[in-house]
């Protein structure tokens, strides 16, 4: 049949533009006979119509050998009208073939081909309506090569426009699928965890956002996705004051190996508050000043209540506060120095502060912190002058207020005793 092989012919030169009319003649009703005569199904011309159209796309340089995933706002590639109905005939062509019942040989080659179309109307036509194809050509062709690529072409392009949650429906439907390749299956893992995350953490309702967490837990994410999804099921347990699984929670969470100091930080703040709510102060303390240690004691209104707790429970560690430049500074640096004075006091030892120093200092030092200097100038009063003695009295009775915050009782109990 010579205008087959005249076809053929130019096909093999890479004329591919007159293969494709000479292809589309022998197709023609005309020819009916002739190919019926000579045993050519149309099949095979129709899969050598789409392979020479194919060839001449690709020789217009339309045809992309990769497609990157793109935001659905974004602006398509520009293409001629004449190049656009190229196209647009090829991809009719192919529907037609794969409408056809006699393809059971050509049909992976064919599929291929449909894989192309659908490349083309991503970049070119619909990205959307691309999407939604890509999704049910993966699935349905899952074992051949371009089904993992139309599918991963698929769930980046949900995850490029933050539709999370068709990511979690598409990769639910992947993992039933049979022959899925590892590192395919683990990246499609990995996005599902991620998008399941992302869904928790956009959730505004407690409970549901409590649900969708422990979804996250169950996902087969990172170490890294993991933890944020611990943590923030940890906030939802929180939010719907399930105070003590919070607390389990938050210490299982900061029990982990090689946790970061931002995590830690968040982590040791929230344990701070589920404690302070269920009244385990010192524990809620404890948990507060690591906190503090973490962040250089920025905070000076924590800072304050460390402090003031460490000082009415005579803690172990009220020593080096005092003494750290990092606490006692700006608000608390008057603090401090009040509650070393007060120590020094009721240690009661002579040798710290001699009494013309403390005398002095009793009129000169801070308002706040006289009257203790004067505490401290009664020492051992009978050995004192009189006069001394109701100076320092007077002085302690005009900032009598100064001493409440901190000074212990027995300190002003030792001096109600002292003889005059």
């Amino acid at each position: 049949m010579a205008t087959y092989s005249l076809a053929e012919t130019f096909y093999q030169l890479s004329r591919f533009k007159d293969a494709t009319n000479e292809y589309q003649r022998i197709l023609n009703p005309d020819f009916e006979s002739i190919l019926t005569s000579k045993k050519l199904p149309r099949s095979t011309l129709y899969v050598r119509l789409v392979s020479s159209r194919y060839q001449e796309l690709k020789t217009l340089n339309l045809i992309p050998e990769k497609v990157k995933p793109h935001a659905l706002k974004d602006n398509l590639l520009d293409v001629s009208s004449a190049n656009a109905k190229l196209m647009k005939e090829w991809n009719e062509w192919i529907m037609a073939l794969l409408d056809l019942k006699c393809l059971a040989e050509e049909l992976p080659s064919v599929a291929s081909f449909n894989f192309e179309t659908l490349k083309l109307t991503y970049v070119y036509f619909d990205t959307e309506k691309a999407i939604k194809e890509l999704e049910t050509f993966g699935l349905k062709h899952h074992s051949m090569e371009e089904g993992p690529m139309a599918l991963t072409l698929a769930l980046d392009s949900y995850s490029l426009n933050q539709n999370w949650t068709s990511i979690t429906s598409l990769s639910a439907q992947i993992e039933k699928l049979k022959q899925n390749k590892t590192d395919f299956i683990e990246s499609v893992r990995s996005l599902d965890a991620t998008a399941k995350l992302k869904l928790t953490l956009a959730e505004k309702d407690p409970e549901k956002a409590l649900s969708l967490s422990e979804d996250c837990l169950d996902s087969h994410g990172s170490k890294a996705i993991k933890l944020e999804c611990s943590m923030t099921h940890a906030r939802s347990l929180v939010g719907l004051k399930k105070l003590e699984k919070a607390e389990k929670e938050l210490s299982q969470i900061l029990s982990g190996k090689d946790l970061d100091v931002e995590h830690t930080k968040a982590s040791l703040l929230m344990r701070a508050q589920v404690r302070h709510d269920l009244a385990q102060t010192d524990s809620f303390i404890e948990d507060l000043e690591h906190y503090l240690s973490l962040t250089h004691y920025e905070d000076q209104d924590m800072s304050r209540q460390v402090v003031e707790n460490y000082w009415y429970k005579g803690h172990a560690k009220l020593h080096s506060l005092l003494e750290n430049k990092e606490v006692c500074r700006a608000k608390l640096e008057a603090l401090c120095e009040q509650y070393r004075t007060i120590a020094i006091i009721d240690e009661n030892r002579e040798s710290d502060v001699q009494f013309a120093t403390a005398f002095k200092n009793s009129s000169k030092a801070e308002s706040n912190l006289r009257a203790m200097w004067a505490l401290m100038a009664l020492k051992n009063a009978q050995k004192r002058a009189f006069q001394d003695r109701l100076v320092l009295l007077q002085r302690i009775a005009s900032s009598y207020d100064n001493l409440k915050p901190g000074i212990p009782s027995s300190s002003l109990s030792t001096r109600r005793k002292t003889s005059f």
